[in-house]
């Protein structure tokens, strides 16, 4: 049960990881095309929520 927590929270840390990345990637991108900031703003809030997650799942998959 142990080893299938484990798991469990390294592929939950990952999925937010690639969520976090295409978030910051569509921040970017908006950016160099001269949107709105409050927009540009947004998105790099959702991916700071998403990299926070990230690091508490890689965190708690490594305290297990």
């Amino acid at each position: 049960m142990r080893t299938i927590k484990q798991i469990f929270y390294e592929v939950a840390g990952a999925m937010f990881a690639i969520l976090a990345f295409a978030w910051f990637n569509l921040a970017f991108r908006a950016w160099t095309r001269d949107v709105a900031h409050w927009l540009i703003g947004a998105s790099i809030a959702v991916a700071l929520i998403f990299s926070v997650f990230a690091f508490s799942s890689f965190r708690r998959a490594h305290q297990l």
